[in-house]
């Protein structure tokens, strides 16, 4: 066994593996077991083809061949690492470059290069340097997976199924209930009177087909885990009980009713995996995971590009439009669409752009939002006609939702201003009975409205407040906008 921890270079097989692992046991809490195959198998072919391509570099000098590519790799699976810290740097004032891709890349290209001169040269064999990263990277593994399997959240997530205790009936028709939530669509006056952006073509579209747009309407929650989780669970959140999103009422009180639900996976952690999902749309989308290794290593370059967010967004507005509308009623579709929240990659016609900014948190500039809106109001009024095509010899008319968690973050020196644009929300219901429905309600009283007036359950609307304008005071993104 010593002698083969000397002579060949298993650890450069390994060492993506381990950054994997690593990413997966510090988040097994809100992961499921199933999202690291992908990546592991990913894992093991790069790191092959590295070596293997070292290995000839280095004159079939397997050891030389396997302290260089681990030194590569270890580089490349830390790209993003070493840019967030750099950006940090840039925006305290310690780091004099804004194109920090440019300067990395370089640095990069470089140690490559030295680190390759130096290992081909030297008289060091590496015998006691491969065995000792031998050992290393194998027990940096173990470790993480015992912590996994340790960890009580991990345990606890595996064993969760749908609580399906809710039993609600009705004599009222069971409409299908179509909700989209579009993440950080801003509300029609924020557009108006910030943006200065007449969103008339949507808005008249929205009108004409007979929905209900609650101009006033509110979030009350200002991030989007904590908005949906309220929606979702028709109350207002408390500190001293856990409210689960994942296994929430409504879907619970739509399967109750007989309905099946269908979600469409959305790529983020926040808004996959529900527990009372019946058929999930699109199981090989790019998930939350995935998105976190590829944001730490080389790929990180996507930042200029932005491919991953516009592959991920198309494939989910495809499943979208090409779903069975005709699908045996009742039922219920919910789809959370991340967009025109950042990263800005699509004009106005949906084509690729190049994104300026560097990050997914980003609101700036203004005019890429504007268009990256305008872009998911024209694929919206595509499908909102396909729904209504779908029911034209229908006695039922379907319930469509369209909202959004939150408003975006609009940078202003005015506090009040700043604080509009993030609580005010989009909201646009089509319905049979509009006639109880008012302006400024809030988005915990959706589904309460909807069972209430729709369904005749006995559920009643709870007082509209602002709960979660404690949190969003206290957010440092929130603060840095009118500072």
């Amino acid at each position: 066994m010593k002698e083969l921890l000397k002579k060949y270079p298993l650890h450069t097989l390994f060492i993506l593996t381990y950054f994997a692992i690593f990413l997966y046991a510090k988040n097994a809490h809100i992961l499921t077991i199933d999202v690291i195959y992908r990546p592991l198998i990913i894992s093991l072919f790069i790191s092959t083809f590295v070596l293997f391509c070292a290995y000839f570099l280095f004159l079939k000098k397997i050891l030389k061949a396997g302290i260089w590519s681990s030194i590569v790799l270890f580089l490349l699976s830390n790209y993003g690492f070493i840019y967030d810290y750099l950006e940090k740097l840039y925006y305290a004032g310690y780091w004099p470059f804004e194109n920090i891709h440019r300067y990395l890349i370089l640095f990069f290209i470089l140690a490559f290069v030295l680190a390759y001169f130096v290992v081909r040269i030297s008289r060091y064999y590496f015998y006691n340097l491969t065995k000792l990263l031998n050992v290393l990277i194998p027990s940096l593994i173990v470790f993480n997976l015992f912590f996994i399997i340790i960890n009580p959240y991990y345990r606890e997530k595996e064993s969760k199924e749908c609580n399906n205790k809710v039993t609600l009936q009705t004599n009222s028709p069971k409409p299908d209930v179509y909700y989209f939530i579009l993440d950080g669509y801003a509300n029609f006056k924020v557009l108006k009177n910030f943006y200065k952006y007449e969103n008339d073509t949507f808005y008249n579209f929205l009108m004409s087909n007979g929905f209900y747009i609650a101009n006033n309407s509110y979030s009350n929650y200002y991030f989007t885990y904590n908005s949906l989780t309220s929606i979702l669970n028709m109350k207002y959140l408390d500190n001293n009980s856990f409210i689960s999103m994942y296994d929430n009422f409504v879907f619970r009180a739509f399967k109750s009713l007989g309905y099946t639900i269908f979600t469409v996976n959305s790529g983020y952690t926040v808004s996959n995996k529900f527990l009372c999902t019946d058929v999930d749309l699109n199981k090989e989308i790019i998930n939350d995971y995935e998105r976190t290794i590829l944001k730490n290593t080389i790929l990180r370059l996507d930042d200029l590009i932005g491919i991953i967010p516009f592959f991920r967004i198309n494939q989910q507005l495809s499943f979208i439009k090409n779903f069975d509308y005709s699908y045996k009623s009742p039922k219920f579709v919910f789809a959370h669409i991340v967009c025109p929240h950042p990263p800005y990659v699509f004009n106005r016609n949906g084509e690729l752009k190049p994104t300026n900014s560097f990050s997914d948190k980003t609101w700036d500039p203004k005019e890429s939002y504007i268009e990256q809106l305008a872009f998911i109001s024209n694929e919206m009024m595509k499908i909102i006609t396909k729904i209504f095509n779908s029911y034209k010899d229908s006695n039922i008319k379907p319930i469509i939702i369209l909202q959004s968690d939150h408003g975006p973050f609009f940078s202003h020196k005015n506090y009040e201003i700043v604080k509009y644009c993030r609580t005010h929300i989009l909201n646009a219901i089509f319905l049979s009975n509009k006639d109880s429905l008012y302006q400024d309600i809030s988005s915990v009283n959706t589904f309460r409205y909807i069972f209430k007036y729709e369904f005749g359950l006995n559920i009643k609307l709870i007082k509209d407040s602002m709960p979660g304008l404690y949190e969003l005071k206290e957010n440092r993104n929130f603060l840095n906008l009118y500072n």
